[in-house]
């Protein structure tokens, strides 16, 4: 374990004498600057930095570098931080502001080495940087056992790094207990566990895959390729764009002299001829995928291409029949069934249908016909990733809560600025209606307090009011919510999505319209229960089927034996289904003779 808190934080000492040495406004904590693949993220120290000084990432963020952006004139929502978190890591101006709001406040240097802001003129922003947290949990165990300070790698945080290649381990985006997606950055994050529940997110068991490398071939490659690029420039202060551009160039030049520049631009990247010559002279700025993509198929370096040394390029795979051309049901069905299966059997982040057609070349239309089982199960996975992600996040509990909420409010209350109550809900983690439920006369007083002082900010205002709500116009959002509260829905329609498409705050729809309000909610609650029917009679249909079929083969249908077989959760409200089945079919385990297999 640590023996001082300079080893738990990773903290330099100084030798200097008092006179000599330089203030900071907070700790001058060490970033892993571990080499090459292995350097620690921007959001990693953003949320160690706040472990160091006992708070919370929230009040670290709203309460001292959320006024150092407006110094920057960001004007940005309180939750920056929760909204823009994917972009700290990357190379725009959000990552460049906190690189330079970090080393000010720490006195630390090179901060921007924890970003990819040296490869701005090499890729395009976009589909770069992932949206939410992912991490090996091999490497945070490992960090664990060796007493080692916890940290997230900034490669984790890049599209099309899905494998950690030192262990052949996926990167996992969700919580083994809990299921939740995770944030970049949370109120709540710390390192190496879930925002949610707290629970570990290091090393899980898992079944051994002999034939990893074979099925994962391209997710591999781009893994391995990209560390070679962190490990490669990671002492460079700027990554150039002329030495990409004159690889691309280069590239270019040998396809077209093979007459190979269409056919590989169109059933290789997907993309146009013209759009592919406009990356070789520097027209437009390649996304991180394209530049894989021709790296892989031409068998050329990464590196090489980002650094202008392309000597040579391999024709040989512009020919081959690996990726689909025009979809031929008897001779493609074996090779697109496999790949839908082995997309299922590894999913754990959203797959979007039309992301699988790009893929393998197949229209939507002609997956959906030809592959629906795989595709509807495909789409029941990215609705339970959805489901968990948009999962209640507030946990109050008022006997162990009641005294610091309470004390918050009070502080708020006597500070005499205006902080809205969505900002309070932010920090405290509690949604405005149980504040209300609970602190009635307290929020109550606030909201007194922060209409006074907005009257007095308009009036030190030279005279100008403050913005007020455009007028609603009644009879147009009244058509639209009556539309919706007529319509035969097969999915149901939420409040926040009505809002979005109005561009009206949801208390304002419940103030005018509550009759069609309470229409929409009910009919919604009506979906949700017709849908909540009909999972769970598909997932009974498909107990007794299995069941059924593991009886035919001698296997005791036992709870462990069901769960290998099954594609859902086996919980309580199927045990009814399975005794129920098992009694009619006359099965007992006491005189059932044959053992199973998989048992």
């Amino acid at each position: 374990m640590f023996n001082n808190v300079y080893e738990m934080y990773n903290l330099i000492p100084s030798e200097k004498q008092d006179d000599d040495l330089i203030t900071t406004f907070l700790y001058s904590l060490n970033p892993i600057m571990n080499e090459g693949k292995d350097v620690e993220s921007l959001s990693s120290y953003l949320i160690r930095l706040a472990n160091a000084h006992k708070v919370s990432v929230g009040i670290l963020t709203s309460k001292i570098l959320k006024e150092y952006l407006r110094a920057h004139k960001l004007k940005y929502a309180t939750n920056i931080y929760l909204a823009h978190s994917s972009h700290i890591n990357g190379l725009g101006e959000f990552s460049e502001i906190n690189v330079k709001i970090l080393e000010k406040l720490t006195g630390q240097r090179k901060l921007s080495n924890l970003t990819l802001i040296k490869f701005r003129e090499v890729f395009s922003k976009k589909k770069l940087m992932k949206t939410t947290r992912a991490w090996c949990p091999d490497c945070l165990q490992l960090m664990k056992e060796n007493s080692l300070p916890l940290y997230e790698k900034l490669i984790w945080n890049i599209n099309h790094y899905d494998v950690c290649v030192k262990h052949s381990t996926f990167l996992k985006t969700t919580c083994a207990q809990c299921g939740m997606l995770q944030n970049i950055i949370h109120v709540k994050s710390s390192i190496g566990y879930c925002q949610y529940c707290f629970s570990w997110l290091g090393e899980i068991k898992r079944d051994s895959d002999d034939n990893f490398e074979n099925r994962f071939e391209e997710s591999i490659y781009n893994s391995e390729q990209i560390e070679e690029m962190f490990n490669y420039f990671f002492n460079s202060i700027k990554v150039q764009s002329e030495p990409r551009i004159s690889s691309l160039n280069f590239i270019n030049n040998k396809l077209r002299e093979n007459s190979a520049l269409k056919d590989f631009s169109l059933t290789k990247l997907d993309i146009t001829q013209d759009s592919l010559l406009a990356y070789g002279v520097g027209k437009t700025m390649p996304e991180i995928n394209m530049l894989l993509k021709i790296s892989r198929f031409l068998e050329v370096s990464f590196v090489e291409i980002l650094n202008g040394q392309v000597k040579k390029v391999s024709l040989k795979n512009i020919n081959d029949q690996s990726k689909i051309v025009h979809y031929n049901h008897k001779s493609h069905y074996e090779k697109v069934k496999k790949y839908l299966e082995d997309v299922i059997e590894s999913q754990n982040d959203y797959i979007s249908i039309i992301s699988l057609s790009e893929r393998l070349n197949v229209s939507r239309i002609t997956l959906s016909s030809r592959f629906p089982e795989l595709i509807n199960k495909i789409k029941e996975n990215n609705n339970k990733i959805n489901q968990n992600f948009k999962k209640k996040r507030y946990k109050y509990n008022h006997k162990n809560d009641n005294i610091r909420v309470s004390n918050y409010l009070k502080k708020v209350l006597n500070s005499k600025e205006v902080q809205t109550i969505e900002e309070i809900t932010f920090e405290l983690g509690v949604c405005s209606a149980t504040l209300k439920k609970y602190f009635p006369k307290l929020m109550k007083e606030i909201k007194s307090e922060n209409k006074k002082l907005r009257k007095e900010s308009t009036k030190n205002n030279k005279g100008r009011p403050l913005p007020k709500y455009k007028e609603l116009d009644i009879k147009r959002i009244q058509e639209k919510l009556k539309a919706i509260s007529e319509s035969k829905l097969e999915e149901p329609k939420y409040l926040y999505q009505i809002e979005k498409e109005l561009g009206i705050p949801h208390f304002r729809l419940r103030r005018h319209f509550p009759e069609l309000i309470k229409l929409i909610s009910a009919k919604n609650k009506d979906i949700e229960d017709r849908n909540r029917k009909k999972y769970f009679d598909k997932c009974n249909e498909e107990l007794i089927n299995t069941i059924t079929y593991l009886v035919s083969k001698d296997i005791y249908p036992s709870l462990t034996t069901l769960q290998k077989h099954l594609s859902f959760k086996f919980n309580n409200p199927f045990f009814t289904v399975w005794r129920d089945t098992l009694k009619e079919l006359g099965i007992d385990r006491k005189s059932f003779v044959k053992v199973s297999e998989f048992e």
